[in-house]
C-alpha cells in the first residue's frame, strides 16, 4: 500500500523514478551499489523536493490552511496549538510496512479527515494493540484518508484492532506565511466585513495602544511566524507595568469569556502565560481563574492539560516551545471588533521514508520535472569521477526544468499589486480609486 501524503492526487512512487533511473547504464551501480537501493533514492528524492519547494514561490500544491485564531485584548503574540482530540476517535485495524530504517510505521483505519497530510506533525496517542510497542503517543510523519504513518522505531506488524487520538501539540508543519483575511467574526451583517492580513518575515513587538486611527486600512493586520518560545508570555498574579505582556496579566479571579457571540471583542487577558515551572501555557478552556496560578509539571510534555488554580474553572495546556506562533500589527484594541484570523501558508518539503511512497503533494504533470532533479542526483552520487562530472550540467538541466515548473504554476493572471497612496502631483488620494496601471490619472476615464 502507498502511503503517500496526499495519495489522491499522486499515483507516481520513488520507485517508479528508480525503476526509470535504471534504464540508465552509468546509473544503475550508483542505486545497486551495496545494496543501498534505498537509501540513496530517498536521499536524492528528498534532496530535489527540498529544492523545488525552496523557491519564492506559492505552489498551489503545497499549500495549507491553519486553523482559524481570535484577536484579544492588547495581545500582539498568539501561540499555536492543535487542541487534544481534533481527529476524535480514530478505529485503526493494524499495523504494516514497519521500516526498521526509517523508524516509521503504518497504522491503517478510516480516516477521512487525514487526507491530504492533514495529520502530518500531530502527536498521537496508540492504544488497543496486543504488541504493547505498538501503543503509546507518536508523531505522525504522512497520513491519508486510509492510513497515519506514526514514528515508532519498536513497531511491529500487526492485524488487530486499535485506536487513535491526536494529543495537542505544535504547528509545525509550517515552512512560510503566504497570505491571510481578518473578518469581523461577531458582525451580524452578511456578508462579514473583512480586511487583508498581509504576511511578512520580521515584525517588532509593540504595546497594545493603537493610534493609527479609526480605520484599520489596507492591509487591515500584517503578520509573521515565530518559534513559540520566541513570542511573548504573560505572568499570572504579575503587575501591568512594566511587563511584556502590555497590561493584561490574569490574576486571582480574573475572567475569559468566549469570545465568539459577542457583540464585541471581551476584555480578556492575555491567553498565554508562563508557569511557576517555565511551562508555556494556552487558556485551552474559557472560565474563571481561581486564588492560584496554573501549573503544569517540569519539563512536561506538549499536550498536557495543566493543573488548574484553586476553584479555575478554566483550562490550560501545556505548549511545544519549537512549535509556531504569529504576531500581528496592529495591536488589537481592549474591546471592539473580534478580529478572526485566517493564515494561509506553505508546507515544510513532504520527506519521503518509503519507496511505495507517491510524489504527493507533487501533481503528476510535474513528475517529469521531479524526474530530471532526480537523475540529477543519482549522479552527483556516483563514486567513479566519469559519471559525477555529468552531474553539474545535468543539475545545470534540471534548473531549467524547475523554471518550466514555475511558468506552468504561473499562467494566471496575478491578483496581487502595488496602489500608490497619492498621485504624481503629490496630492493624497483614496487608495480604492486607483484605474490601474494604463490610466494612472487621478480622475475618471473619459
Amino acid at each position: 500500500m502507498a502511503y503517500g501524503y496526499f495519495s489522491s492526487l499522486s499515483s507516481i512512487t520513488v520507485q517508479h523514478l528508480v525503476d526509470v533511473a535504471n534504464a540508465y547504464g552509468d546509473l544503475e551501480g550508483v542505486l545497486n551499489a551495496g545494496g543501498q537501493t534505498q537509501i540513496t533514492a530517498l536521499s536524492a528524492a528528498n534532496t530535489v523536493m527540498n529544492a523545488i519547494c525552496a523557491v519564492s514561490f506559492p505552489h498551489k500544491w503545497n499549500e495549507y490552511n491553519i486553523g482559524p485564531f481570535y484577536s484579544t485584548s492588547y495581545q500582539q503574540d498568539y501561540a499555536g496549538i492543535m487542541p487534544a482530540g481534533v481527529t476524535g476517535n480514530l478505529t485503526l485495524t493494524g499495523v504494516s510496512q514497519v521500516s526498521a530504517s526509517q523508524g516509521t510505521a503504518v497504522y491503517s483505519g478510516s480516516m477521512p479527515d487525514g487526507a491530504f497530510g492533514a495529520y502530518v506533525g500531530m502527536p498521537f496517542v496508540i492504544t488497543g494493540f496486543s504488541n504493547s510497542t505498538n501503543n503509546g503517543t507518536f508523531m505522525c510523519v504522512a497520513s491519508s484518508a486510509g492510513a497515519i504513518v506514526l514514528y515508532n522505531p519498536a513497531a511491529v506488524a500487526e492485524t488487530h484492532a486499535g485506536n487513535a487520538i491526536s494529543a495537542a501539540g505544535g504547528l509545525v508543519n509550517l515552512s512560510w506565511l503566504e497570505r491571510g483575511v481578518a473578518f469581523d467574526i461577531n458582525n451580524s451583517a452578511i456578508p462579514k466585513p473583512y480586511v487583508r492580513i498581509e504576511c511578512g518575515r520580521q515584525l517588532p513587538q509593540q504595546t497594545a495602544q493603537y493610534t493609527g486611527g479609526a480605520g484599520l486600512g489596507d492591509p487591515g493586520f500584517r503578520c509573521n511566524w515565530f518559534p513559540n518560545r520566541t513570542l511573548y508570555y504573560g505572568t499570572w498574579g504579575a503587575p501591568n507595568v512594566g511587563t511584556g505582556s502590555q497590561g493584561n496579566n490574569p490574576v486571582a479571579g480574573s475572567v475569559y469569556t468566549q469570545p465568539l457571540g459577542n457583540n464585541s471583542q471581551p476584555d480578556n487577558p492575555i491567553t498565554q502565560i508562563i508557569d511557576a515551572n517555565g511551562n508555556f501555557l494556552l487558556l485551552t478552556g474559557y472560565g474563571t481563574e481561581g486564588t492560584t496560578a496554573p501549573l503544569a509539571p517540569v519539563d512536561a510534555c506538549p499536550g498536557t492539560i495543566a493543573t488548574p488554580g484553586s476553584g479555575a474553572t478554566t483550562q490550560w495546556t501545556v505548549l511545544d516551545p519549537n512549535g509556531w506562533g504569529f504576531r500581528m500589527i496592529p495591536v488589537p484594541t481592549q474591546s471592539g471588533s473580534l478580529w478572526q484570523f485566517n493564515l494561509t501558508a506553505q508546507m515544510k518539503p513532504v520527506r519521503f521514508y518509503s519507496l511505495s511512497q507517491t510524489l504527493a503533494p507533487l501533481p503528476d504533470e510535474f513528475e517529469p520535472h521531479f524526474r530530471e532533479g532526480f537523475i540529477a542526483q543519482l549522479y552527483k552520487r556516483s563514486p567513479e569521477k566519469a559519471v559525477y562530472s555529468k552531474f553539474k550540467d545535468m543539475w545545470a538541466i534540471w534548473k531549467e526544468s524547475l523554471n518550466e515548473l514555475r511558468a506552468k504554476e504561473d499562467r494566471e493572471l496575478e491578483e496581487n499589486k502595488f496602489i500608490p497612496t497619492r498621485t504624481v502631483f503629490g496630492a493624497s488620494r483614496s487608495r480604492n480609486n486607483f484605474q490601474g496601471a494604463a490610466w494612472p490619472y487621478n480622475y475618471p476615464r473619459p
